[in-house]
């Protein structure tokens, strides 16, 4: 039987130990398509992260202020302010009271008013917009939500209760309505972004609504 001679070892040795330039090829095709297939789920999954992350932030919010005023027996105004465009994607504002009575919290544009929580989602989340207040026509972001020492949610001007809305809301609640920026995926911009809506009951509890 004839042996192999020495070429052909080495030549079946090299063809053991590594790969042609052909199947490398054909590994990077095989990888890049996959890579591509799934950068758009990856892109949604950040997006829908974010949003997750900003909603969160807004419940952490409103519990603070409900938490401070129990605490320190004082009234607090919740004051949102829907994005305006340009670089203002919407800003809450937590001001303190000088007494439970809604009408000693300040107004939160004065320079001299004290603010013991600002959420501004541009320097947070740049994808997501504080783009409504359900009721409508309160006026909250100068009036704002007065949160009562004993965890109700009324008007700020009025010191009432929050009428009720032609939507789902009951008496009482406020919606602030969270709504993702315009993404890009693939080269190419898409509207219609999903959106959380966070309702504050008048008993100041938090929920959310797809």
């Amino acid at each position: 039987m004839t042996r192999p001679t020495g070429r052909r070892r080495r030549k079946k040795a090299s063809r053991a130990n590594g790969y042609t330039l052909m199947e490398m090829m054909i590994v990077i095709s095989i990888v890049a398509a996959m890579a591509s297939m799934a950068l758009p789920i990856v892109q949604q999954f950040a997006i829908e992260n974010e949003l997750t992350r900003a909603t969160n932030k807004v419940f952490a919010v409103v519990r603070y202020a409900r938490v401070h005023a129990a605490m320190r027996t004082r009234a607090y105004g919740i004051f949102p302010a829907s994005a305006t465009g340009g670089s203002s994607n919407g800003v809450i504002t937590v001001v303190e009271g000088t007494s439970s009575s809604c009408t000693s919290i300040p107004d939160p544009n004065l320079p001299e008013t004290k603010k013991m929580n600002e959420f501004i989602l541009a320097d947070h989340f740049p994808s997501v917009s504080l783009v409504g207040v359900t009721p409508t026509g309160m006026n909250l972001a100068t009036k704002g939500i007065c949160v009562k020492p004993n965890g109700r949610v009324v008007r700020g001007d009025t010191g009432a209760a929050v009428p009720a809305d032609t939507s789902s809301l009951a008496a009482g609640d406020i919606k602030l309505e969270l709504e993702q920026n315009v993404k890009t995926v693939g080269g190419s911009e898409t509207n219609n972004q999903p959106s959380h809506k966070v309702v504050i009951g008048h008993n100041g509890d938090v929920s959310l609504e797809y």
